[in-house]
Formats: structure tokens, C-alpha cells, sequence
């Protein structure tokens, strides 16, 4: 369960860290001045929202009231950095700001999916590699043919060899 006095502190960290970006909005040169605010407001927010997903105990009617407020003073905050920004750099400016993190974390999943997928193939070519080739298998098979003859020829010498033995060493003549 999730503290009140956590909530508070996740919440409260958002609220300066917009107060700040207020400020230095207004005196910034650079954007990367004030990106650093957004992107720990953008953290709190991330923290919170897993928080409230992780709250196994909603039941509780504390625990439930503080993850909505919490959830709604963050999204206020959020809300109210978009105006900041659209305002300071221009209409529809938050909504590039956050097409171009969505592109990014998509081409960044992109990537490692395209590095997963060459470590897979990487694995099979690997494997693939071990095994023999298909001429390779055919001597093998001719190989094996070829041994169980020669076992087969060597018992069938051995069994007559014997029955020689055998049929030479008979009595034929009246004791033996």
C-alpha cells in the first residue's frame, strides 16, 4: 500500500517542478533549460500511474480517494505545463513535443526488437552451422551401410567356419 505521505511527496515534487518551469520559462534562452522540468514531471507521472496500478488494497476507501486525487493533481499539473508550453512556444507545440517522444520510443522498440530478432538468427545460423551437410550426411549414411555389411560378412564367415569345424571333425566311423 502506497503512503498518503508518498502521494504527497510525488505530488508535491510535480508542483515544483512546474513552479520551476513557470520561472525559468520565462527567462529561458534555451529549451534546454526548462526540458528537464517537464521530464521529471513526466517521471512523477510515470510513478504515480505505477503506483496506483501496483495499489492491490482499493478497496480501502483511503487508499482508494488518495489514488484518484493523486492521479487527478498530477494530470492538473500535466495540463497545466501543456498551456505553459503551447503558450511560451506556440499552438500545438505539447502535442509535437509528445509525437516526437511517442516516434522515438516506437523507433527505439523498433530497434530492439530488430536486435532481438539478430540474435535469434545469429543462434540458428550458429546451429545451422554445427550441423553436417547433406553430402556429409549421405557418406555417413553410406559409411553406416558399409560398417553393418562388413558385421554382417564377418558373422556370416565366422558361422561357416564353424559349421567346417563341425562338418570336419564328425564321427564317421564307429566310435568316437
Amino acid at each position: 500500500m502506497v503512503e498518503p505521505v508518498t502521494i504527497l511527496a510525488g505530488v508535491a515534487l510535480a508542483k515544483k517542478c512546474f513552479d520551476a518551469l513557470s520561472k525559468a520559462s520565462e527567462t529561458a534562452n534555451d529549451i534546454s533549460e526548462i526540458s528537464h522540468f517537464v521530464a521529471e514531471i513526466f517521471k512523477t507521472k510515470k510513478e504515480i500511474d505505477e503506483n496506483v496500478i501496483k495499489q492491490k488494497d482499493n478497496t480501502d476507501l483511503s487508499v482508494a480517494m488518495a489514488s484518484v486525487i493523486e492521479q487527478k493533481q498530477i494530470d492538473i499539473v500535466v495540463e497545466k505545463t501543456r498551456k505553459l508550453v503551447n503558450q511560451r512556444y506556440g499552438q500545438n507545440t505539447w502535442n509535437e513535443i509528445l509525437d516526437l517522444q511517442s516516434a522515438a520510443i516506437d523507433e527505439q522498440k523498433k530497434h530492439e526488437k530488430q536486435i532481438y530478432h539478430d540474435k535469434v538468427v545469429q543462434k540458428v545460423k550458429i546451429r545451422h552451422a554445427s550441423l553436417p551437410s547433406k553430402e556429409e550426411q549421405q557418406y555417413d549414411k553410406l559409411y553406416k551401410i558399409l560398417i553393418e555389411t562388413c558385421k554382417f560378412s564377418a558373422l556370416i564367415i565366422i558361422a561357416f567356419v564353424v559349421f567346417y569345424a563341425i562338418w570336419s571333425n564328425r564321427c564317421t566311423e564307429g566310435f568316437c
